[in-house]
């Protein structure tokens, strides 16, 4: 057994610090601070001073720690508000039964140690700055409940401790002639949090918590580093495979944010690591920080300085069907546009050029085929990189790596920078299991660090959709593998977003022009082949007559009387990309219904799918709310489904205003006059 080694006494403390500060000709006096928290594998509870190894690097170690149960209070343990050197904390005096929340200190008499240690042991030993440690951690803390910035109640007691703790030992330093330096926060927390209520929100409540930290001790760039007992519950806890990709998820979005896996850590029981567990764990952290040191973090600043300074930039965005223009869309735009409006958004005076270069069914070994064509030929400033999809399928995950590398490397041969960005999360199939297509989002984030390639992960942000609302995550889905436009907007904002360095919306760009191929059709005098669900068909020819009075049009009705939805599903399959008409209009009854609205989108949003042309050009396409002709009728249980559902594929709905009196056909002229602009559409085609 590992003797224990004898704690310094004030005057050994006292002659450290006088020693530090005298470094200042070299150092200018400047330490760089360490900060550690979180719960109790943060405080170490498991951790065993008896069993840690001497290190004589200790003594060379600043250390100022609070820890116990929670909130912070006389129980703790602590350093007493000043500076010692790293070592085991003693155990404090814990909480007896009945005086609230109480967990213990540690779980030895002698006390115990958390990942500090080994994080600064492991950083000295590799580096010559200066250390200090700050640490605050409670036993049984959850993010929301206990870290809550915004909380000025006993909800935020946790983060309020942390703030005063790292402020004081800041002030305590200063006054010794040192001047503290945050260098990285390390945060151990999550299993509190591994539940139903908290655990889909994980990563925006701690992006919350950093992003206070950072102002709170006036550090914008703090690196985080974050981690989880990925053991928690020896795997009955069902939530804490969510809790570990919350913290991926901010990972991927926060730059200053590495997440560390502890999978390999050993455990002392289901809840903690053991001593050696505990030692590693704060050795891998120190070697996250290093490697995240040695590779500034990939930006395309080229591309940022000019579209901030409003020049001309030219952006291709290379892939398959999810970049190219299909039906899941609208058949019109696909990400590739909403990114130029991201964008244009994100900068006054911005000028953005974008190019799609999507395929459907391509691989990287199709792309490299074409990239010469498809993409370098266009000069690109830069050139937005997604596939996978496809490569899952057919193409070797070695292979898979190769070619994205060769890609990254033609597209920077020509000056053009790079953005990577991993595929879209699906609904798994034999085909296409999850499982499998997160090896190949790894593979992406792997060649984005070795090439210093910025990745936008759209896996884990829209994997982190569904995480907290399923069936919200569902209707950014047009099928199984597809995103449709409310989901091309959402991976439209997160590429505009890793481009400019800025956050914008996309929540009020709607649809395009909806009769754009019958406008010019009735212009050139030709007459419109229709294509009409009842009862819209019965009034479709009066209305537009009343609104184009000199258009021709050749009407086919689309019975829907007595069909349920997989039968009118059926029917657009059959039927619309056959006949190719000019136009087509949706009009799905309220009697038409299913067993459960996950049901109903489904085969909703099928029924839309199968109306478009399957890439573009496309003909028209719009639909029509029940409430317009079913007026009288009481409101359907998927009404404003319907809205939702519309509106994420892009197409254009007819639908009655709040109170609207008139008739379903009086509606319906008044809207084609609205789009159809009479005037213009009548003349031509005299």
């Amino acid at each position: 057994m590992v003797r224990l080694r004898q704690y310094l006494s004030a005057a050994a403390v006292l002659l450290l610090l006088t020693r530090l500060a005298s470094a200042a000709d070299e150092s200018s006096g400047v330490v760089d601070l360490l900060i550690v928290a979180g719960q109790s594998n943060a405080v170490g509870y498991d951790a065993k001073p008896t069993e840690l190894p001497a290190d004589e690097v200790d003594q060379q170690i600043l250390f100022w720690w609070r820890c116990g149960d929670p909130p912070p209070d006389q129980h703790d343990s602590t350093s007493g508000g000043k500076w010692a050197r790293l070592q085991p904390q003693p155990l404090g005096d814990p909480k007896k039964p009945r005086e609230g929340r109480q967990y213990g200190n540690f779980a030895q008499p002698e006390g115990g140690f958390g990942p500090e240690i080994g994080f600064a042991r492991t950083l000295a030993a590799k580096g010559k700055s200066k250390l200090a440690v700050v640490k605050a951690a409670f036993s049984g803390t959850a993010l929301k409940r206990d870290w809550n910035p915004a909380d000025p109640g006993e909800g935020g007691s946790c983060y309020r401790s942390l703030i005063e703790e790292t402020r004081a030992a800041i002030a305590a330093a200063k006054q010794d002639g040192l001047q503290l330096r945050p260098r990285a926060f390390v945060w151990v927390q999550g299993e509190s949090d591994a539940n139903a209520e908290h655990a889909p929100h994980y990563a925006d409540n701690l992006s919350a918590m950093l992003t206070a930290l950072r102002r709170d001790i006036d550090a914008p760039k703090l690196p985080a580093l974050i981690a989880v007992n990925t053991k928690f519950g020896n795997g009955r806890n069902q939530f804490m495979p969510l809790i570990v990709d919350q913290q991926k998820l901010l990972a991927s979005r926060d730059p200053l944010c590495e997440y560390v896996d502890t999978s390999a850590a050993t455990i002392a029981n289901g809840a903690h690591y053991d001593t050696q567990g505990t030692l590693d764990v704060g050795r891998w952290f120190a070697e996250t920080l290093l490697q995240f040191e040695a590779q500034p973090v990939a930006v395309v600043e080229r591309t940022r300085q000019k579209l901030l300074a409003g020049e001309p930039v030219r952006i291709v965005c290379f892939g398959d069907s999810v970049t190219g223009v299909y039906y899941h869309t609208g058949s019109r735009r696909a990400y590739t546009d909403m990114l130029g409006i991201a964008l244009q958004k994100s900068a006054d005076g911005a000028q953005v050029e974008t190019i799609n270069a999507g395929i459907s069914g391509h691989t990287t070994v199709n792309a490299l085929a074409r990239i010469d064509k498809d993409v370098l030929s266009h000069k690109p400033d830069l050139v937005t990189v997604m596939f996978g999809l496809n490569d899952m399928v057919r193409v070797p995950l070695d292979d898979y790596r190769a070619n994205l590398k060769t890609i990254v490397a033609k597209c920077r041969e020509i000056g053009a920078e790079v953005v990577l960005a991993t595929p879209n999360n699906v609904v798994t199939t034999s085909g296409r299991p999850t499982e499998k297509l997160i090896t190949y989002c790894d593979v992406v984030r792997e060649v984005g660090r070795e090439l210093s390639v910025p990745v936008c992960d759209s896996y884990r942000e829209m994997d982190g959709l569904r995480a907290r609302d399923d069936f919200a995550w569902r209707l950014l889905m047009s099928d199984a593998i597809h995103p449709n436009m409310d989901g091309h907007k959402v991976m439209a904002e997160l590429l505009a977003r890793t481009i400019s360095g800025r956050d914008v919306s996309l929540a009020d760009a709607g649809p395009l022009p909806p009769l754009a191929h019958s406008k010019a059709k009735l212009a050139d005098g030709n007459p419109l082949r229709v294509l009409a669900m009842s009862p819209v068909a019965q009034s479709l020819p009066v209305a537009l007559k009343a609104a184009a009075p000199h258009a021709e049009i050749e009407l086919t009705e689309w019975a829907t009387a007595g069909r349920s939805l997989p039968e009118l599903e059926a029917d657009s399959q059959s039927r619309v990309r056959a006949m190719k008409p000019d136009l087509v209009v949706i009009a799905v009854p309220r009697s038409v219904s299913e067993e459960n609205k996950e049901a109903f989108a489904k085969s909703f949003a099928w029924v839309m799918n199968w109306s478009l042309n399957f890439g573009s050009p496309t003909w028209d396409c719009v639909v029509v709310h029940p409430a317009v002709f079913e007026a009288d009728s009481e409101a359907g249980p998927y009404d404003d489904l319907i809205r939702q559902l519309v509106r994420a594929q892009d197409l254009s709905l007819i639908d009655r205003a709040e109170n609207e009196t008139a008739s379903g056909e009086d509606i319906l002229t008044r809207w084609l006059r609205s789009q159809l602009n009479a005037e213009g559409a009548a003349g031509s085609a005299q």
